[in-house]
C-alpha cells in the first residue's frame, strides 16, 4: 500500500508531458509523504484527499491546467516549497498566512492580476516568483 512512502515523482518536463488528468482518490493514505512532484501533467483539479498529506514539505504542481487553488492547500502547514508556475490561475486566496513554514513560492507564468496582501505575512519566505503574470 506504500504507506511508508516519503517521496513520489509523477512529474515530467517540457520535452515530455505526461497525460495524467486525475489522481486516485486514495492519495491521502500516503500520510508520510514529504515530497510530491506532479509537474507537467494535465491536471485541472486536485483530489481533496491531498489535504490529508500533513507531512508534505515539497509540492510541485507546475505546468498543469489548474484554474484555481484547491481549498485543502491551506491544510498543508508543513509546506516549505510550493511550485504552481505555468498554470492558468487567475485569483489567489488570502489564506497564505496559514503556510507559516513556506520558504519558496513560485507563481510565475499564470494569469494573476493582483497578489494577495497575505503574502507579506509569510515570515519564512525566501523566494517569491511572480514573473510573467498579468500584474497591475
Amino acid at each position: 500500500e506504500l504507506v511508508e512512502l516519503k517521496s513520489l515523482d509523477l512529474g515530467s518536463d517540457k520535452h515530455w508531458v505526461n497525460d495524467l488528468r486525475h489522481l486516485p482518490g486514495n492519495f491521502g493514505r500516503l500520510e508520510k509523504l514529504q515530497s510530491l512532484n506532479l509537474a507537467y501533467n494535465k491536471l485541472t483539479e486536485m483530489e481533496d484527499s491531498l489535504g490529508q498529506l500533513k507531512q508534505l514539505q515539497y509540492l510541485n504542481l507546475s505546468y498543469n491546467k489548474l484554474l484555481r487553488l484547491p481549498e485543502w492547500l491551506w491544510n498543508l502547514t508543513e509546506l516549505k516549497s510550493l511550485n504552481l508556475s505555468g498554470n492558468q490561475i487567475t485569483e489567489l486566496s488570502e489564506m497564505w498566512d496559514r503556510l507559516t513554514k513556506l520558504q519558496s513560492l513560485d507563481l510565475a507564468w499564470n494569469l494573476i492580476t493582483t497578489p494577495p496582501d497575505s503574502l507579506i505575512k509569510l515570515n519564512q519566505l525566501q523566494s517569491l516568483h511572480l514573473a510573467f503574470n498579468s500584474l497591475k
